[in-house]
């Protein structure tokens, strides 16, 4: 019985006909990750399908950009030169 692919590999263009080559998780259709050479990207679907990564279900923060780092001592000048 053939092994169900939980990764998927989409060429997409953008608007200057750019080719980029999206890497799909299905089960939680999330963008895993795009690239410029369709060997990095069948590369990396190759790494994530043998199990080097969450079995098709990688949380969502982990695909998100981090939070930027806030300057708290910055901020509290800027509070405190708005009060005088």
């Amino acid at each position: 019985m053939a092994r169900l692919e939980l990764y998927e590999i989409v060429e997409v263009q953008d608007e200057e006909n750019n080719k980029f080559f999206c890497l799909f998780e299905r089960g939680t259709e999330h963008v895993y990750g795009f690239y410029l050479f369709e060997d990095e990207a069948f590369d990396k679907k190759k790494f994530l399908e043998e199990g080097g990564a969450f079995s098709g279900h990688t949380p969502k923060f982990m695909l998100e950009p981090a939070p930027a780092k806030r300057n708290i001592n910055e901020e509290f000048s800027k509070l405190l030169e708005e009060k005088h």
